[in-house]
């Protein structure tokens, strides 16, 4: 599965991340063979991080790569495009690819591993042209920029993403459904009242309602479910035919709260 965005110009791929391992080496076939190898067979002297084959979402674009878990969203690696040195398919098993890429400010490379199904030879060759493309900007530009550098705002692009989205998925606040002559009331309201004292306020009594419910909820509530499966007791709610509730009113006033009162019948 695969999601392209024209805007920032990154493509997304959902992979199965099988670990990261430290390697000696910054390239060639027989540093993904090792690398296999180890977490395969881990030792306690190795460095490899076994992972579950847990689904990540793999994110590509001009200026680096990133490894984010697949539900949460959470940020594992970053890597900058200039730190990779290698990245191939495994010959022997065409479903596992991987690349390696320097540590930004460490002298040691790390060699990271994935699986996919129908991808892997597709990601290798968009990694390998994003890397290429970088390379040429850069020599236009007169020379590479450093990599601790170039991790730095890599990392700050991310984090302003994830801000984005985070706004995004804030939701709008409750409030009244307002009709414009109640908006016209209280604009009236607060001209008439705005420049009055706290003696007046203290002789003010405000008051409101709410009703009060003894069994079930008024609102809807949802549930997931499987066809089939709408009557189960885990997908349904016990209700009763009298109401369970009743409407209360309250005050308070500067000096406090007052009691609760019962409404029988309507409000009007």
């Amino acid at each position: 599965m695969s999601d392209i965005s024209d805007d920032d110009n990154e493509i997304s791929f959902t992979v199965k991340f099988l670990g990261r391992v430290e390697v000696v080496r910054s390239e060639g076939m027989q540093v993904l063979n090792e690398a296999i190898q180890s977490l395969k067979m881990p030792d306690k002297e190795s460095s490899a991080k076994v992972q579950k084959k847990n689904k990540v979402s793999l994110f590509l674009s001009m200026s680096g790569i990133d490894i984010l878990e697949h539900k949460t969203k959470f940020m594992l690696y970053t890597c900058p495009l200039s730190s990779v040195s290698f990245c191939a398919v495994i010959p022997t098993t065409p479903k596992v690819f991987g690349f390696v890429a320097k540590h930004p400010a460490a002298d040691m490379y790390h060699c990271y591993l994935f699986q996919s199904k129908k991808f892997s030879h597709l990601l290798v060759s968009i990694i390998g042209d994003a890397f290429r493309a970088t390379k040429r900007e850069e020599s236009l530009r007169g020379g590479g920029r450093d990599l601790i550098v170039e991790a730095l705002r890599h990392k700050n692009k991310l984090l302003q993403r994830e801000n984005a989205e985070l706004r995004m998925r804030l939701s709008a606040s409750g409030d009244p459904l307002l009709q414009n002559r109640h908006k016209i009331y209280r604009l009236q309201f607060a001209t008439a009242h705005g420049d009055k004292d706290c003696t007046f306020w203290r002789n003010v009594l405000w008051s409101d309602e709410t009703k009060i419910e003894l069994f079930g909820h008024n609102d809807h509530r949802y549930v997931w479910r499987k066809k089939g499966e709408a009557c189960k007791p885990k997908n349904t709610i016990p209700t009763v035919k009298h109401g369970g509730g009743s409407i209360m009113w309250g005050r308070f006033a500067a000096i406090g709260t007052g009691a609760l009162q019962k409404i029988d019948g309507i409000m009007r």
